[in-house]
């Protein structure tokens, strides 16, 4: 089957759904950190939580945003897909909210590369198989728009 457009299909993100990706793309991943700018005032509803990634999951639930920094970028800043900009600790930071992480798993689930939609799907059948190389490709797809480190 193939799907010509999917611009109208939508994927609901759980508060689970956020921690498992956050923490399963983060952790020993050295290419990728994330982080919450509370001076933002939407953000301030995740700081109440023990887990970072509760604090996360509360933040965009609650309409804020956070931010991902691509720790390998060295000079490069890749995508236009988000807010993105630069700081003297990460080459490349970018925002993301809710709506561009749910369009990040749409956009690899229905990717023509096998293993993008295979980790997408994983994602969205909270597999035990969801592993960090497929939380990677998800959130490469929704910081840059496109996988980069393959």
């Amino acid at each position: 089957m193939k799907i010509e457009n999917y611009s109208e299909v939508r994927v609901e993100l759980t508060h689970d759904d956020l921690v498992n990706l956050l923490s399963t793309a983060t952790y020993g991943n050295d290419r990728l950190g994330v982080y919450i700018d509370f001076a933002n005032d939407n953000n301030k509803k995740g700081d109440k939580c023990e887990c970072y990634e509760d604090k996360c999951a509360n933040v965009l639930l609650n309409g804020g945003y956070i931010s991902a920094c691509d720790l390998t970028a060295d000079g490069e800043v890749y995508g236009s897909v988000c807010e993105n900009y630069v700081d003297e600790d990460c080459d490349g930071i970018y925002k993301l909210t809710l709506d561009r992480i749910g369009r990040g798993v749409i956009e690899c689930l229905f990717s023509e590369e096998e293993y993008y939609s295979e980790s997408a799907s994983l994602f969205i059948h909270d597999s035990a198989g969801f592993d960090m190389g497929n939380a990677d490709v998800i959130m490469q797809q929704c910081m840059f728009g496109e996988v980069i480190y393959g």
